[in-house]
Protein backbone atom coordinates (compact mmCIF):
# COMPACT_ATOMS: atom_id res chain seq x y z
CA UNK A 1 0.00 0.00 0.00
CA UNK A 2 1.30 3.19 -0.60
CA UNK A 3 2.06 6.21 1.92
CA UNK A 4 -0.43 8.57 0.53
CA UNK A 5 -3.19 5.45 0.76
CA UNK A 6 -2.18 4.50 4.65
CA UNK A 7 -2.20 8.05 5.41
CA UNK A 8 -5.51 8.23 3.56
CA UNK A 9 -7.02 5.04 5.81
CA UNK A 10 -5.51 6.24 9.27
CA UNK A 11 -7.85 9.67 8.40
CA UNK A 12 -10.83 7.24 7.96
CA UNK A 13 -10.57 5.59 10.98
CA UNK A 14 -9.43 8.71 12.89
CA UNK A 15 -12.08 10.49 11.95
CA UNK A 16 -14.89 8.86 12.98
CA UNK A 17 -13.09 8.30 16.69
CA UNK A 18 -13.07 11.95 16.72
CA UNK A 19 -16.86 11.76 15.99
CA UNK A 20 -17.43 10.17 18.98
CA UNK A 21 -15.01 11.59 21.19
CA UNK A 22 -16.69 14.61 20.30
CA UNK A 23 -20.19 13.64 21.01
CA UNK A 24 -19.30 12.93 25.12
CA UNK A 25 -18.98 16.22 25.82
CA UNK A 26 -22.31 17.03 24.27
CA UNK A 27 -24.17 13.52 26.15
CA UNK A 28 -25.09 12.26 29.55
CA UNK A 29 -24.58 8.68 28.44
CA UNK A 30 -21.91 6.73 26.80
CA UNK A 31 -23.20 4.02 24.48
CA UNK A 32 -20.06 2.03 24.68
CA UNK A 33 -21.24 -0.99 22.73
CA UNK A 34 -22.20 1.49 19.60
CA UNK A 35 -19.06 3.04 19.75
CA UNK A 36 -16.94 -0.22 19.78
CA UNK A 37 -18.83 -1.46 16.27
CA UNK A 38 -18.58 2.14 15.11
CA UNK A 39 -14.79 1.78 15.22
CA UNK A 40 -15.12 -1.56 14.16
CA UNK A 41 -16.62 -0.84 11.48
CA UNK A 42 -14.19 2.27 10.21
CA UNK A 43 -11.32 -0.13 10.71
CA UNK A 44 -13.06 -2.55 8.53
CA UNK A 45 -14.08 0.73 6.33
CA UNK A 46 -10.26 2.04 6.13
CA UNK A 47 -9.70 -1.55 5.33
CA UNK A 48 -12.12 -1.84 2.13
CA UNK A 49 -13.22 1.53 1.40
CA UNK A 50 -15.35 0.75 -1.43
CA UNK A 51 -18.33 -0.43 0.00
CA UNK A 52 -21.67 0.14 2.11
CA UNK A 53 -19.75 0.20 5.06
CA UNK A 54 -18.91 3.97 5.04
CA UNK A 55 -22.89 4.79 4.73
CA UNK A 56 -22.87 2.15 8.11
CA UNK A 57 -20.60 4.33 10.20
CA UNK A 58 -22.19 7.64 9.58
CA UNK A 59 -25.62 6.14 10.61
CA UNK A 60 -24.23 4.99 13.33
CA UNK A 61 -22.17 8.12 14.71
CA UNK A 62 -25.17 9.67 13.74
CA UNK A 63 -27.39 7.14 15.56
CA UNK A 64 -25.00 7.49 18.63
CA UNK A 65 -25.60 11.21 18.64
CA UNK A 66 -29.44 11.05 18.97
CA UNK A 67 -29.44 8.40 21.58
CA UNK A 68 -26.64 10.00 23.82
CA UNK A 69 -27.46 13.98 23.40
CA UNK A 70 -30.22 15.94 24.75
CA UNK A 71 -29.43 18.83 23.16
CA UNK A 72 -29.03 18.52 19.69
CA UNK A 73 -28.45 22.04 18.71
CA UNK A 74 -25.11 21.83 20.65
CA UNK A 75 -21.90 23.57 19.41
CA UNK A 76 -20.64 20.11 19.73
CA UNK A 77 -22.98 19.09 16.75
CA UNK A 78 -20.34 21.18 13.97
CA UNK A 79 -17.27 19.49 15.00
CA UNK A 80 -19.39 15.69 14.41
CA UNK A 81 -20.37 17.11 11.16
CA UNK A 82 -17.04 18.17 10.06
CA UNK A 83 -15.47 14.40 11.18
CA UNK A 84 -18.11 12.66 9.64
CA UNK A 85 -17.18 15.22 6.28
CA UNK A 86 -13.63 14.42 6.79
CA UNK A 87 -14.89 10.35 7.01
CA UNK A 88 -17.25 10.81 3.48
CA UNK A 89 -13.77 12.57 1.98
CA UNK A 90 -11.24 10.49 2.62
CA UNK A 91 -13.39 6.97 1.84
CA UNK A 92 -14.01 8.59 -0.89
CA UNK A 93 -10.26 9.50 -1.65
CA UNK A 94 -9.28 5.70 -0.89
CA UNK A 95 -11.79 4.23 -3.33
CA UNK A 96 -10.44 5.82 -6.06
CA UNK A 97 -7.37 4.38 -6.40
CA UNK A 98 -6.29 0.87 -6.10
CA UNK A 99 -4.37 0.55 -2.67
CA UNK A 100 -1.12 0.57 -4.20
CA UNK A 101 -1.26 3.93 -6.29
CA UNK A 102 -0.13 6.96 -4.50
CA UNK A 103 -2.33 9.84 -4.46
CA UNK A 104 -0.79 12.85 -6.60
CA UNK A 105 -0.97 16.69 -5.37
CA UNK A 106 -3.77 17.75 -7.87
CA UNK A 107 -5.92 14.96 -6.36
CA UNK A 108 -5.03 15.55 -3.02
CA UNK A 109 -5.99 19.63 -3.18
CA UNK A 110 -9.13 19.02 -5.52
CA UNK A 111 -10.41 16.80 -2.36
CA UNK A 112 -9.37 18.85 -0.03
CA UNK A 113 -11.23 22.03 -1.54
CA UNK A 114 -14.34 19.92 -2.12
CA UNK A 115 -13.78 18.93 1.87
CA UNK A 116 -13.38 22.80 2.63
CA UNK A 117 -16.56 23.58 0.65
CA UNK A 118 -18.76 21.06 2.13
CA UNK A 119 -17.50 21.23 5.95
CA UNK A 120 -17.84 25.23 5.89
CA UNK A 121 -21.42 25.62 4.34
CA UNK A 122 -23.09 24.02 6.94
CA UNK A 123 -22.21 26.54 9.25
CA UNK A 124 -24.55 29.57 8.40
CA UNK A 125 -27.08 27.12 8.54
CA UNK A 126 -26.54 25.77 11.91
CA UNK A 127 -25.71 28.82 13.37
CA UNK A 128 -29.46 30.10 12.11
CA UNK A 129 -31.40 27.37 13.48
CA UNK A 130 -29.12 27.74 16.36
CA UNK A 131 -30.22 31.01 17.00
CA UNK A 132 -34.08 30.60 15.91
CA UNK A 133 -33.94 27.53 18.23
CA UNK A 134 -35.52 29.78 21.08
CA UNK A 135 -38.26 31.49 19.09
CA UNK A 136 -40.42 28.31 19.97
CA UNK A 137 -41.12 24.74 19.77
CA UNK A 138 -41.87 23.27 15.86
CA UNK A 139 -40.41 23.05 12.66
CA UNK A 140 -39.15 26.62 11.04
CA UNK A 141 -40.34 27.04 6.88
CA UNK A 142 -37.97 29.90 7.12
CA UNK A 143 -34.76 28.11 8.35
CA UNK A 144 -35.51 25.27 6.07
CA UNK A 145 -36.39 27.19 3.12
CA UNK A 146 -33.13 29.09 3.59
CA UNK A 147 -30.76 26.17 3.76
CA UNK A 148 -32.45 24.96 0.83
CA UNK A 149 -31.81 27.82 -1.47
CA UNK A 150 -28.20 28.49 0.58
CA UNK A 151 -27.39 24.73 0.06
CA UNK A 152 -28.37 24.37 -3.37
CA UNK A 153 -26.87 27.17 -4.82
CA UNK A 154 -23.73 26.05 -2.97
CA UNK A 155 -24.03 22.62 -4.57
CA UNK A 156 -24.76 24.31 -8.29
CA UNK A 157 -21.73 26.43 -7.69
CA UNK A 158 -19.59 23.57 -6.34
CA UNK A 159 -20.78 21.76 -9.71
CA UNK A 160 -19.68 24.15 -11.91
CA UNK A 161 -16.12 24.86 -10.20
CA UNK A 162 -15.77 20.81 -10.47
CA UNK A 163 -16.66 21.02 -14.21
CA UNK A 164 -14.32 23.79 -15.30
CA UNK A 165 -11.38 21.57 -13.49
Amino acid sequence: MSRSQLVIRAVIVASAALALAMTRPASKITILPLELIVIGLALFCAWRPDGYTGLVVVLAVALNWVLAVETPMSAWSVGVAGCLALFHTSVAAASVAPSRAALNEEMVRRWLSRLLVVAVLPLPVWLGAYLISDLGPGPSPAVFATSFVALSLAGFWLHRRTLSD
